[in-house]
């Protein structure tokens, strides 16, 4: 049936169209504790923009992490080390509080950057 062969191949684009955007282009993440509070609370739903992930190392100085950003990164290995279960493989989402020559100190649990 030419109808039944049209909507076969409809289906594989779209889903071909949307794994792109999905591995390439934007990747859907979820707030699984309270770290990121209040800004985000458990169960909140990101779209992380995933091209400037890409583009960083090759345009360093154009693309430079900011303060405050919000940011997806792997963790380390120490992180990993002392983490277990599923949360061990999971990428983690922080905000950056502080750049390369920032002084950072936490004081009675206020955070000062530069002495503010």
């Amino acid at each position: 049936d030419p109808e039944l062969a049209a909507d076969i191949r409809v289906y594989f684009q779209t889903l071909a169209i949307c794994l792109t955007i999905r591995f390439f282009l934007i990747e859907p993440r979820f707030i699984p504790s309270l770290s990121m509070y209040p800004t985000f609370d458990i169960g909140d739903q990101l779209a992380v923009e995933k091209v400037t992930k890409r583009a960083r190392p090759i345009l360093n100085h154009e693309f430079p992490v900011r303060r405050n950003e919000v940011i997806v990164f792997q963790p380390p290995p120490a992180f990993k080390a002392i983490v277990s279960g599923r949360a061990k493989n999971e990428a983690l989402i922080k905000r950056v509080v502080a750049i390369e020559g920032d002084q950072v100190k936490i004081s009675k649990g206020v955070l000062y950057i530069n002495g503010k």
